[in-house]
């Protein structure tokens, strides 16, 4: 009942415990596929995409932009027992990692309803690229120029008027 229920999903509570980490994952069995940017809006928020309920569910659990993120990547590599090489960027450590078209983390340029609305650009495994968008792989090409993009934009800006002229082709 209720009182069960304060205890779901609880968030900052385990984090309010002095829990050494608050791991979150993309691949839990028993909900589905949550892809880690939704994961994130959703910790942060604690609201779905209709941005229901309004405040968001226990609104007293939502952690910050920073935690979030920590929970996808040091807190989870701690989770596995390996956070002597993965969870961060630093020396020694494996490179695995993303790049988005936005900064998720500034309050000021991303509003929380657009967190999940991020794109990737690239992912990279072991410092490699594993995966790129279109418009990451061009940046390196001359850009966009005549493809809908940059509109005489540079660096990320450029970037996602490209991401963006792709959704609105799609």
């Amino acid at each position: 009942g209720r009182e069960r229920l304060r205890g779901a999903y609880a968030w900052q509570s385990v984090l309010d415990t002095g829990a050494a980490a608050l791991p979150f994952g993309s691949d839990w069995p028993t909900v589905g596929v949550v892809p880690p940017l939704l994961g994130i809006y959703a910790a942060v928020t604690r609201e779905d995409l209709r941005g229901q309920p309004e405040g968001g569910w226990l609104a007293q659990q939502c952690v910050s932009r920073a935690q979030a993120l920590r929970g996808y990547t040091a807190d989870a590599a701690f989770a596995a027992f390996k956070e002597a090489s993965l969870g961060q960027i630093a020396d020694g450590f494996l490179a695995d990692f993303v790049a988005f078209d936005r900064d998720i983390l500034d309050e000021q340029s991303v509003p929380d309803r657009d967190i999940w609305q991020s794109a990737v650009l690239a992912t990279y495994s072991g410092g490699e690229p594993a995966w790129q968008h279109a418009c990451w792989r061009r940046r390196g090409d001359g850009g966009d120029r005549g493809r809908g993009g940059g509109g005489g934009q540079s660096g990320l800006a450029a970037l996602r008027a490209c991401v963006e002229g792709e959704r609105a082709r799609s």
